[in-house]
């Protein structure tokens, strides 16, 4: 599904998606602290897949990574932006973790948050999988 009525992304979007997406976590859970607490099941934990943002190909000046302003028009560029969104995603977990905000759930994954797989999608997907499963979660 073509994005050309929405404008594309950047760094800066993604950072707030992401932000957005670890404040709804520590929500949920502490809801299944809670659960689980009433519940006598200690060791009960929600499982939490985090939405992957679309490197969208029209999106020439995405934002600096590496000290340079990436063009996801090139494939090594989306590669690089979206590595750098799971790297961020990962950090943002383990702070988290380590703060002891995110008791009740585990994370499982990451998930193509894009309606379809287009083209010029499938060998981005193909090195996003690989990336994710490298750091030892699932990729959906």
């Amino acid at each position: 599904m073509p994005l050309t009525n929405r404008k594309s992304a950047i760094k800066s979007d993604w950072e707030d998606a992401l932000n957005n997406y670890m404040a709804a976590v520590e929500k949920l859970s502490q809801s299944f602290e809670d659960v689980a607490q009433v519940l006598e099941k200690a060791d009960a934990r929600g499982k939490v897949i985090v939405a992957v943002p679309y490197p969208d190909t029209r999106q020439d000046s995405f934002g600096d990574i590496g000290g340079r302003d990436l063009n996801l028009g090139t494939h090594d560029d989306r590669i690089g932006a979206l590595r750098w969104y799971v790297d961020e995603a990962l950090n943002e977990w383990n702070s988290r973790v380590e703060r002891g905000l995110l008791n009740g759930v585990t994370l499982s994954g990451f998930y193509w948050g894009h309606e379809g797989i287009g083209k010029s999608d499938d060998e981005v997907l193909k090195t996003l999988a690989s990336y994710v499963h490298e750091r030892g979660y699932l990729m959906h």
